[in-house]
């Protein structure tokens, strides 16, 4: 029997203004599955990840991951889970410039001892994995992991995002737009490597797009609608 992933019932998410913004009676994922969720600009698709990674808190509501209620966790526990579990591949990258390509896939198992221990433990060093998945992700040049960041493309820097959200087999993959900046053939290839590379790893995946084109390639989809509060809704 599969387990539950992610859990919510009856969330409720406001602005500072008290203007609501999401309402969410009901959602469930369970682990392994891959879920696609869409909706207009400004409907709250970035909030909602921002909510599953417990990078914001709810008005209202219970969220469950992977079997923990955020209502009960201390941010410094809300922190450690994240950087232990969760792992973010975001539409700007958020790659650190001044590290090279290398390092900065690595340094999701600097914060965290378990992403370091699964990656040794599957891979033999951190460094080793981090070359393993750069090269599933069609990075095989050696000497362009040395670079610093800032000198790559656009579409070798989503490579890396990838690989730093994977590196550590995090139970979950929250994906923001992250490909929002490709053509259509880079597009579909840096989605059938994700894919690929979360069912490697048993990873389950939540990847937020307003392009709907995507969606055939996830078993779970789901759209944010308007609601009769104002906000939008699941």
């Amino acid at each position: 029997m599969k387990k539950l992933a992610v859990t919510i019932d009856d969330l409720l998410f406001k602005w500072g203004d008290g203007t609501p913004c999401l309402t969410i009676p009901k959602f469930q994922l369970y682990h392994g599955e891959k879920v696609f969720i869409k909706g207009p600009s400004g409907s709250g698709k970035s909030t909602l990840l921002n909510i599953l990674g417990g990078v914001l808190a709810p008005e209202d509501g219970d969220i469950k991951v992977l079997g923990h209620d955020y209502a009960l966790m201390k941010m410094s526990q809300l922190d450690k889970f994240r950087a232990d579990h969760i792992g973010f591949i975001f539409q700007q990258f958020n790659l650190l410039p001044f590290l090279s390509l290398l390092e900065n896939v690595c340094l999701p198992c600097r914060f965290s001892s378990t992403r370091r221990a699964r990656a040794i433990d599957e891979f033999g060093s951190v460094e080793q994995g981090a070359e393993a998945l750069l090269k599933r992700l069609g990075l095989m040049d050696k000497h362009l992991y040395q670079q610093n960041a800032a000198a790559l493309s656009v579409g070798q820097q989503q490579r890396v995002s990838a690989a730093r959200a994977i590196l550590g087999s995090p139970e979950i993959i929250i994906a923001d737009e992250p490909t929002s900046a490709l053509d259509v053939d880079a597009r579909d290839q840096f989605l059938a490597l994700l894919l690929s590379q979360c069912e490697l790893s048993g990873s389950t995946l939540i990847f937020v797009s307003h392009d709907s084109a995507l969606e055939h390639h996830f078993s779970q989809k789901l759209r944010l609608t308007p609601s009769s509060n104002g906000g939008y809704s699941l």
